[in-house]
């Protein structure tokens, strides 16, 4: 009966999996002859492919006839996880996947287990990769790394390293992706593998492109492009000369995205920057037509080497020809923009009918953009700039591709102007306002997509220091041992040697001992006193703080505000040089607090836009430049009526008064005035707000006060008060702040 649902069950993968008839027939002929888990498994590798439903439905009848911790059904395991990821069912293929590996945990460590052990874990990354979950997949190619060693597998261990330089480059973990690259290229070195160095040397560059750092990234690219000349791989030269071409563009389009023009600058320093731009495009342009060259001497097979990889749709397969020039010509446009009107305009209708050919949307509207900027009027062909994107804005709004959106708010602020230089207010007015809305969805997104980065690159750091911290506690304890094995040994040895010896000794050790009680009880205050600063650090400019400002940021550059811009930062990096200074020292003088506390309001203000004001004013008997205090003592609580006053204020009116005046020749009190709507109103209505402010500043700097307190026998202290009319409405609140002088300062 069992022999007869097999031969059933061959003949109906038979027909269904597409095989050739001589495979039909040594199929059936083997589960028919040898109803066995290997040939089950012999039979279901044939379709994992071309039929893994199939292949699945074999893999169970063969688990059946296997023990459960046997390394037969370990195999059948690994081939049905394979199964299920050409299914796309990731996260089922990791779930049998990892089955294997516990079979495999539970046999002997020989190479060849520990070998396929490695390749689990590797094929467990891929799985987790193209699942998305790419801090799991780190961790899966990483217990790949000692069994590829083990098994002296250098081949398949540089291909997982250079899994894992991608994957960390994708959670933003640069240094951890540039090692990884680096110990791949050492392998590949060692091999002698001079295709796999030249992907490598290009996986570096890539690295160097997300942080920007172009010079160094076009040093592996040139690196790559020599190792590939000397190869004599035309195919791949074309790719090197391709590659640093887009290079050059982009430093030439972040000198001028980063050039201060206008914003008091003389005509010669834009000058020099749009100089330096165009020395950048010109380089650009003589490897991207050197490129373009090459590409156009290759025939179909060598085409394919480079651009149909992955897919090939009918478009590609009949215009193949098209689809290998395409991106470098676009390329060639983009160099050409602002350097020569009618070659940007050559090069880029010559993208844009390639893009049309090719049914490419995205790049054919993007081609059309590049032609609006660089072509001139004459590049235009005859047609109206108002005609061509409006083009622009039909094809993006007939994809439902979010990719659209920026290509589409681009032509929406191109037409606003045209209207605008036309006269036509209103139409310039909504569509202004619409391209507005489209690029705050942009940065919302994006926000949001960095958000969710920032959170996988602090999960995975804090996974990784922590494995760092457990490695010192560990050499600490085994070296603390050591120490104490050698300090028993001398006191043994001091001991034998006389009564006499032994008092003076016992003497030592309790003036050692009282010397070191008193230290550590020193030492306790210290640290406590430094964990305090360093808490308070990491409060006062918290993740919030340095989010939101950086989003005010982005948001003055995305109105082209640019000029808001750089003086926005230029005060937030000044403020943060400040208070990363005064939290390595006890004290600062108090006009280099009260500068620090002047930067924190000026950014606050304008990151709310001008709805408080404030005064700080100082009484002249009180001497700035000679009087010390506690660094950042005072900005939690200027920073608690910003949140909790001010902001709920339904008028542009708040002010924030900070006065200060000498109490004794020890300490001076500050006020800390604001009109909010006091604390009260301010609970109420915080009540049910779920993500409610939660400022640890204020007790942090309470503790602060206490242990001055301690240390200074003085009686410091933080009072609040409610301020109200007669008839008790609230018109703010007052803060008392007794803050002690700590004498001379010890900043540097």
């Amino acid at each position: 009966m069992k022999k007869l649902r097999l031969l059933i069950l061959v003949l109906c993968v038979t027909l269904t999996a597409g095989a050739t008839d001589h495979q039909k027939t040594a199929a059936m002929s083997d589960a028919a002859a040898k109803p066995d888990a290997d040939s089950l498994l012999r039979l279901g590798r044939k379709f994992v492919r071309t039929n893994p439903d199939t292949a699945i439905i074999v893999f169970n009848d063969a688990i059946q006839l296997t023990d459960s911790n046997s390394l037969t059904r370990a195999a059948i395991y690994r081939q049905m996880s394979n199964a299920y990821s050409f299914k796309e069912d990731f996260l089922q293929a990791v779930d049998i996947n990892t089955r294997a590996i516990s079979i495999r945990n539970q046999n002997s460590m020989d190479s060849a287990n520990m070998a396929e052990m490695a390749v689990l874990y590797y094929n467990n990354a891929i799985n987790y990769q193209n699942s998305s979950n790419y801090l799991a997949a780190i961790r899966s190619v990483e217990q790949a790394f000692p069994l590829f060693e083990k098994t002296e597998n250098d081949y398949f261990l540089s291909i997982a390293y250079d899994l894992a330089a991608t994957l960390c480059q994708k959670v933003g973990s640069t240094y951890l992706a540039q090692r990884y690259a680096l110990n791949e290229l050492a392998l590949c070195e060692k091999m002698g593998d001079t295709i796999g160095i030249s992907y490598t040397y290009d996986l570096l560059a890539a690295i160097c492109e997300t942080t920007g750092q172009f010079s160094q990234q076009l040093i592996w690219q040139k690196k790559s492009l020599e190792l590939r000349i000397m190869m004599d791989d035309i195919v791949r030269v074309a790719q090197s000369y391709n590659n640093i071409g887009n290079t050059y563009v982009n430093e030439a389009q972040g000198i001028l995205v980063n050039s201060p023009s206008g914003i008091n600058v003389n005509p010669k320093g834009y000058n020099e920057n749009q100089k330096r731009a165009n020395q950048k495009s010109d380089t650009a342009l003589m490897y991207l037509k050197e490129a373009l060259r090459l590409k156009m001497g290759f025939n179909e097979a060598q085409a394919r080497q480079t651009e149909f990889t992955v897919s090939e749709t009918f478009e590609t397969k009949k215009y193949w020809r098209q689809n290998l020039l395409v991106g470098t010509l676009n390329n060639i446009a983009l160099a050409y923009n602002g350097i020569n009107a009618d070659s940007c305009a050559f090069y880029g209708w010559k993208a844009a009918e390639y893009y049309k050919l090719l049914h490419d949307d995205y790049g054919y509207v993007s081609a059309l953009i590049t032609i609006c900027d660089g072509g001139g009027k004459k590049g235009l062909r005859g047609r109206s700039q108002k005609d061509m994107i409006e083009e622009i804005i039909r094809i993006s709004d007939k994809n439902a591709n979010a990719s659209f959106v920026h290509l589409k708010q681009i032509a929406y602020t191109k037409l606003a102007i045209i209207y605008y230089d036309n006269g036509d207010y209103k139409n310039a007015y909504l569509f202004y306002r619409e391209s507005f809305r489209l690029k705050d969805s942009l940065t919302n997104e994006s926000s949001i997509r960095e958000l969710a980065l920032m959170e996988s690159r602090y999960e995975f750091d804090k996974q990784h220091t922590t494995d760092s911290i457990n490695h010192y506690h560990e050499t600490l304890r085994i070296e603390t041992e050591h120490q104490n094995e050698l300090l028993r040994n001398k006191v043994h040895t001091r001991v034998m040697l006389s009564i006499a010896i032994l008092f003076i000794l016992i003497g030592v050790i309790m003036f050692f001992f009282y010397k070191t009680t008193k230290e550590n009880e020193e030492n306790k205050l210290r640290n406590k006193a430094l964990e305090t600063e360093r808490s308070l650090l990491r409060t006062q400019m918290n993740p919030h703080f340095i989010f939101n400002a950086l989003n005010s940021v982005q948001s003055f550059i995305v109105s082209n505000n640019a000029q808001d811009a750089v003086r926005f930062l230029s005060k937030f990096a000044k403020l943060m040089r400040m208070i990363l200074n005064n939290s390595m020292v006890q004290s600062v003088t108090l006009s280099n607090e009260m500068q620090s506390l002047g930067l924190y309001l000026d950014l606050e203000r304008a990151r709310f836009g001008n709805k408080f004001d404030y005064k700080i004013d100082i009484d002249d008997s009180v001497e700035e430049d000679l009087v010390s205090v506690p660094p950042m003592l005072v900005q939690p609580f200027i920073e608690n009526a910003i949140i909790h006053g001010l902001m709920h204020k339904t008028t542009d009116d708040g002010l924030i008064t900070i006065k200060i005046n000498e109490n004794d020749e020890n300490s001076l009190i500050c006020q800390i005035t604001d009109n909010g709507v006091g604390r009260k109103a301010a609970a109420e209505l915080e009540k049910n707000n779920e993500r409610k402010h939660k400022s640890v500043g204020m007790q942090l700097t309470r503790d602060r006060l206490r242990d001055l307190n301690s240390e200074a026998n003085a009686q410091m202290s933080c009072t609040i008060t409610d301020l109200e009319d007669e008839a008790g409405n609230a018109l703010g609140t007052q803060v008392t702040i007794i803050i002690p002088i700590v004498g001379e300062s010890n900043e540097a």
